[in-house]
């Protein structure tokens, strides 16, 4: 066998990691197949039902919301419609079952895999090193049976990381390339603002030379795209009454921003230091990563080495991680994993691009850290995961068929309310299968403006009870676990 055959089936096995590891993990860890997902939880089957609205009516689906506040152009949640627009493209013509989430995540990182190993051309080390590292690397391994976009996250850094590796070695750019660039950028910032942050050092390493004038620059061309892509996202992604920047608004029009926000921040870099080791190695890894960096820069200063190279990335790194975790620090939370999803992307970015040029330190330290938690990380893998693989697909179905003639979806309604399902603070599974053109919202009664809009409310009877001095309703269909009922007070036909 010649090296060129070894290496291309390395790279073959590669590629097959993320699918292997899924499927092993799902026989014997979960003692379950693949066809048994059912994305139960809440995030989850709120983006599968999303998606699957998508492949089957386009935009023209009921509402997706919390307490019924609804994006200005669109009728999904609180995500935006890029992503499930995205994958409800492709399962237009693929069809999109319960586990085709798993499947397509697993293309999707596999084929950015592909263009990774394409744009980088590895060497035997830098392979071996890739299989562990996607082997061993908990935060996509957890993830590729979510059904989440965390998976399409990771995914863009493995391909952004293939382009920033380019970009530092050959900076010179053609036109088209730059626009393929910003398009690009702007599309993932559009699924999630937080990737507007890589737009800065793409501007910056565009430029042969760094200068303040290109500096200057810089800023100025990826605050624009950063403003474009947060309009789009404002725009078309519903309110989420839990975010903190619209409260630190209202606090500062009350006169006691600044107060608020220390207190924001003071509490965030408590709980920097808090939770589970599972959900916080990655900050140590961010940790790690930064003083490596910071430590490159010192010792060739001190060297008086002339690396142009070295300073493109430890510039690059700086922007990307300690962007982001700032950011966090400032308008969002280190707590229920959010800061987790945020800036996870972000060390997969910067750990691909260590693996491109050759910085194994790094790379080595988060394998270590990664199997260190490994117990743990099958002991959450188990625990999350397991009612997903539990539960009977029939009661899916049977739902369904039960209630296709009481849950009617009308394309011709006079407004989108009229295709939407209100539930009380988290959505039965069992509601995955009714007719895909049906949105299904919730509400906490706290933050619900009643009358509701919706036509149709699924309660418990004693949530019916609790609420009844505030709605006008009609029983359609009832169980042992909820009831349907008809809102007489939305404005529906």
């Amino acid at each position: 066998m010649t090296k060129s055959w070894g290496y291309l089936i390395l790279v073959v096995v590669v590629l097959a990691i993320p699918t292997a590891t899924t499927l092993l993990l799902i026989h014997f860890h979960m003692d379950a197949q693949l066809s048994d997902f059912v994305p139960r939880n809440s995030d989850p089957l709120y983006h599968w039902r999303q998606i699957y609205t998508f492949s089957e009516v386009g935009f023209n689906g009921g509402y997706y919301t919390l307490s019924e506040a609804p994006a200005t152009f669109t009728h999904f949640y609180a995500w935006g419609p890029v992503f499930a627009a995205t994958y409800g493209s492709i399962a237009h013509f693929t069809g999109w079952t319960l586990y085709s989430g798993v499947i397509f995540d697993l293309v999707l990182v596999t084929a950015s895999l592909a263009v990774f190993v394409y744009f980088t051309r590895p060497d035997w080390l830098q392979l071996v090193l890739l299989a562990i590292t996607v082997l061993t690397f908990w935060p996509l391994i957890f993830y590729l049976v979510m059904n989440m976009q965390q998976v399409f996250h990771q995914s863009v850094a493995i391909l952004l990381a293939g382009g920033f590796y380019t970009l530092i070695h050959r900076h010179t750019l053609k036109r088209w390339q730059v626009v393929a660039w910003i398009v690009f950028l702007l599309y993932v910032s559009s699924v999630r603002f937080l990737w507007a942050v890589v737009a800065l050092p793409f501007f910056l390493l565009t430029s042969q030379r760094l200068t303040w004038q290109r500096a200057i620059l810089a800023v100025i061309q990826s605050g624009l795209l950063g403003a474009a892509a947060f309009s789009f996202y404002y725009l078309t992604a519903a309110a989420y009454v839990d975010d903190f920047v619209p409260a630190l608004l209202d606090a500062f029009l009350e006169g006691n921003g600044f107060l608020v926000w220390w207190d924001h921040i003071a509490t965030n870099l408590t709980d920097t230091t808090k939770g589970d080791i599972f959900w916080t190695m990655y900050r140590l890894q961010i940790a790690v990563s930064l003083l490596y960096v910071l430590g490159e820069v010192i010792f060739h200063a001190y060297r008086k080495l002339d690396n142009p190279t070295a300073r493109r990335l430890a510039l690059f790194h700086i922007l990307n991680l300690g962007v982001p975790f700032l950011l966090t620090i400032l308008f969002y939370e280190f707590a229920y994993t959010r800061d987790y999803r945020s800036l996870v992307p972000h060390l997969v970015l910067s750990l691909f691009v260590f693996l491109a040029t050759r910085r194994y330190l790094v790379v080595v330290l988060v394998i270590a850290t990664n199997l260190y938690i490994t117990t743990d990380g099958l002991n959450v893998y188990r625990g999350v995961h397991r009612n997903q693989f539990a539960i009977d697909q029939t009661a899916l179905r049977t739902f369904a068929e039960e209630t296709e003639d009481v849950l009617v979806y009308d394309p011709d309604a006079s407004n989108a309310w009229c295709n939407t399902v209100l539930y009380h603070t988290r959505i039965p599974y069992e509601m995955a299968k009714i007719h895909p053109g049906l949105g299904v919202s919730f509400f906490w009664s706290d933050t619900l403006e009643f009358p509701p809009k919706s036509k149709y409310l699924v309660l418990t009877t004693e949530q019916h009870q609790e609420l009844d001095d505030y709605l006008n309703t009609t029983l359609l269909w009832q169980s042992e676990d909820v009831n349907i009922y008809l809102n007489l007070d939305a404005l529906c036909e």
